[in-house]
């Protein structure tokens, strides 16, 4: 299978990951805080294993994929939402496990519709 890569992500990705991104208190170019990129680098085994995230029921084709920040942050289970498609894989939403358990149906009608338009405007 050829190798997957990240395409720009809809805007609920970015608001999500801001929102986590402050509840760490991350400020870029400061050490050692964890930056975006840290949360993208534990996400690149996706590219070579897309199915790595199990497909979430009444989706058909949204995935999900159970991770974890190192261990010194206290919050740091976090479940990444994506869409593979024509060999990228593109962000959706992105929250910590303690945040929320499911994702709920308005929330998956919310992804699709934000998901759709992206596709439609690519």
């Amino acid at each position: 299978m050829k190798k997957l890569r990240f395409i720009q992500p809809i805007p609920r990705f970015n608001k999500s990951l801001e929102s986590i991104t402050n509840k760490l208190n991350i400020k870029p170019n400061i050490k050692p805080n964890i930056k975006p990129n840290v949360i993208y680098e534990k996400l690149k085994v996706l590219c070579d294993s897309p199915e790595l995230g199990l497909l979430i029921p009444r989706t058909k084709a949204l995935r999900k994929y159970r991770t974890s920040l190192p261990s010194h942050i206290k919050k740091k289970r976090l479940r990444f939402i994506y869409y593979v498609t024509e060999g990228v894989i593109i962000p959706l939403d992105i929250y910590y496990k303690g945040d929320r358990d499911d994702l709920s149906v308005e929330d998956i009608k919310a992804i699709r519709k934000e998901l759709e338009d992206y596709l439609k405007g690519s």
